[in-house]
């Protein structure tokens, strides 16, 4: 945060600042004369006058490079916290494909996140889709296998009924050993005029289209819902 300090509080001659861009001093008194200003007097007023500004001007330390491991949008909103770190997982900087997995208030996406990297071991990520998506799969992935209703999984995962996608196909996937994705809790999801699905705290895996191709066994298999 910066902070502004005015000129006015500095006790110099109890100057007055007119908010025109005027600074009127006070009238001397009329037994008191001007003093003369000489070389030395001049030169020590100059000093006195800079070091007065410097010492109104804010202090602003230098900035350190942010690191982008983690971030968010509109935090305000947000619901529940970044899940601790895997086994096998480290953080790392990546600002491109954390931005990428970021979405605003109503887009869906991570409300938060962090960039991990798988390092050792393959662990299993799992999606639900529209029957034939695994010619194509989506980037929206979790860590944990669904449960539950219907309902109460698109409210987990902010998944529109609107967007078409069914949730009538699961599929369960091991990332490779260096493969980088984005993990936090979703942002809320606007569907349509009258429905909006809340920013939950429910985290999810954003994997990005590169890595999609490299993903190990997966598994495809028709859920019955109950």
């Amino acid at each position: 945060m910066h902070t502004t300090h005015s000129l006015s509080r500095v006790r110099v001659s109890r100057s007055i600042d007119t908010g025109k861009g005027e600074i009127l001093s006070p009238l001397r008194s009329p037994s008191r004369p001007a003093p003369v200003l000489t070389r030395h007097s001049s030169l020590l007023a100059c000093l006195l006058s800079l070091a007065l500004l410097a010492g109104c001007a804010p202090l602003v330390p230098p900035s350190a490079p942010e690191r982008q491991v983690a971030g968010s949008l509109g935090d305000a909103a947000c619901q529940g916290d970044i899940m601790p770190l895997l086994p096998g997982f480290e953080k790392v900087e990546n600002p491109t494909l954390l931005i990428e997995a970021l979405g605003q208030p109503g887009e869906g996406k991570l409300c938060r996140g962090e960039v991990w990297r798988a390092i050792e071991v393959e662990v299993s990520v799992y999606r639900l889709q529209d029957e034939g998506g695994e010619k194509s799969f989506g980037r929206w992935w979790a860590f944990a296998p669904p449960e539950g209703t219907k309902a109460a999984y698109r409210e987990h995962y902010d998944i529109c009924e609107t967007w078409g996608n069914s949730l009538t196909q699961a599929a369960v996937c091991r990332l490779p050993k260096g493969a980088v994705v984005v993990v936090g809790p979703g942002q809320s999801a606007k569907c349509d005029a009258k429905k909006t699905l809340p920013a939950s705290s429910t985290n999810q895996v954003f994997i990005p289209q590169e890595t999609l191709g490299k993903l190990k066994d997966c598994k495809i298999g028709r859920l019955n819902w109950f």
